[in-house]
C-alpha cells in the first residue's frame, strides 16, 4: 500500500494516523510504502478501500531487502530506545527477533503490535528543561 494512497484516500497524514491509531509523527517518517502491519489495519479501516498487497512487501524497491530486513530494523529502532518501552515490550520485541532470525514469519497481530510500538518509540521526543538546552549550547 502506498503511503500517498492512504493519505488521498482519507484526506490527510494527520487522518491517516488517526485512522491506524498511530501518531501523525509516526506517519511523516513512512517512506513510499505504508509499513506493513499498518497497512493492514488501514485496509480494514478504509473497509477495503485500501488494498494491502502483501507481494509488494516481499522485496523493497531499491534496497534489495525483504520483509525480514524491514522488521528486523524496526525491532532493532525499538531496541535502540529500550529506555521507553514496558517491560512487556522489551520481552516482545526481544522474542520476536529470535523467532525471525530463527526463520519463523511473524503473525498478523504480531506484525500488528511491532508495528504500534515502533510508531509509539519512534515518535518520542524526550522534553527537556531550559537548563539542559543551555548546557547543550
Amino acid at each position: 500500500m502506498k503511503t500517498q494512497d492512504a493519505i488521498n484516500h482519507f484526506g490527510s497524514a494527520t487522518a491517516v494516523a488517526a485512522a491506524a491509531g498511530i501518531s501523525k509523527a509516526a506517519v511523516s517518517q513512512w517512506g513510499e510504502r505504508v509499513p506493513l502491519g499498518t497497512a493492514a489495519v488501514l485496509e480494514k479501516a478504509s473497509a477495503g478501500a485500501l488494498r494491502l498487497n502483501v507481494d509488494d512487501y516481499r522485496r523493497l524497491p531499491n534496497r534489495h531487502a525483504t520483509w525480514r530486513d524491514e522488521y528486523v530494523t524496526m525491532i532493532d529502532d525499538c531496541k535502540k530506545r529500550s529506555e521507553i518501552l514496558t517491560d512487556w515490550e522489551r520481552s516482545f520485541v526481544d522474542s520476536l527477533r529470535q523467532a525471525m532470525v530463527g526463520g519463523r514469519h511473524p503473525s498478523a497481530k504480531q506484525i500488528e503490535r511491532l508495528d504500534n510500538i515502533w510508531g509509539r518509540v519512534t515518535a518520542y521526543r524526550p522534553q527537556i528543561t531550559a537548563n539542559q538546552a543551555e548546557k547543550r549550547r
